[in-house]
């Protein structure tokens, strides 16, 4: 009949794609993705957990919750010189990651004019090469493989409290999260290198990407 009746045919696929749009077009699916986060975000555990257990996007967005920096400069600490106490969060990179060389050449020469950096490994496998810590681990491929650098490199501890400085620095859209919670600080930068959310398919991970770019931070490109 259908084949016969090119009203019909025209009246069926009007119904068709309203009742598409009304179950999975982009302001349902919103509501979707927004409820689901609310329901995990009340069920949110108090830090993160091991990587390898459920770990996703999802996780990174409830267990790192916003939190203001410490009121005035140098968190109420007087400054006793002028070079900076600057933590960068990055991630658990590889041999060959050209963003992680970039960021370790401005590591670089910040290090030339006197300041401070920090490397904080967000994520890090659980086991390494021939039983290495992470520290070692990190620090044996910067020497080895990217542009040498005197930073300390450590994991990202449960409790960020520990880090402590004049500013934090997110290197990808994954350690916004951390950066959004550290507050012994006195500024938030986020190293832009890629348009992150255009890296996954529309959807959950696409939406967690793109929220980071509205958190607040002062922006720093290469």
């Amino acid at each position: 009949k259908l084949l016969d009746d090119s009203r019909l045919r025209t009246r069926v696929g009007k119904l068709a794609r309203g009742e598409a749009l009304r179950q999975f077009g982009p302001g349902r699916m919103r509501a979707m993705v927004k409820a689901l986060f609310e329901e995990l975000w009340q069920r949110r555990r108090p830090v993160t957990p091991p990587r390898g257990a459920g770990y996703d996007n999802f996780l990174y967005a409830i267990n790192y919750r916003p939190t203001p920096l410490c009121a005035g400069p140098r968190y109420g600490k007087k400054r006793e010189t002028s070079a900076l106490d600057l933590h960068w969060i990055v991630p658990a990179f590889s041999i060959g990651w050209g963003g992680m060389a970039n960021i370790f050449h401005i590591v670089q020469q910040l290090e030339k004019f006197g300041h401070r950096n920090t490397l904080w490994i967000h994520n890090p496998p659980p086991k390494l090469a021939n039983g290495l810590s992470v520290s070692g681990y990190y620090r044996d491929m910067i020497a080895n493989h990217f542009p040498p650098i005197a930073a300390e490199t450590y994991p990202l501890p449960r409790d960020l409290d520990q880090i402590s400085g004049d500013a934090v620095i997110a290197t990808d859209h994954f350690s916004a999260y951390p950066t959004r919670a550290i507050s012994k600080v006195d500024r938030r930068f986020y190293f832009l290198q890629d348009n992150e959310p255009a890296f996954s398919p529309a959807g959950y991970a696409a939406l967690f990407a793109e929220a980071t770019y509205s958190f607040g931070f002062d922006a720093l490109s290469n």
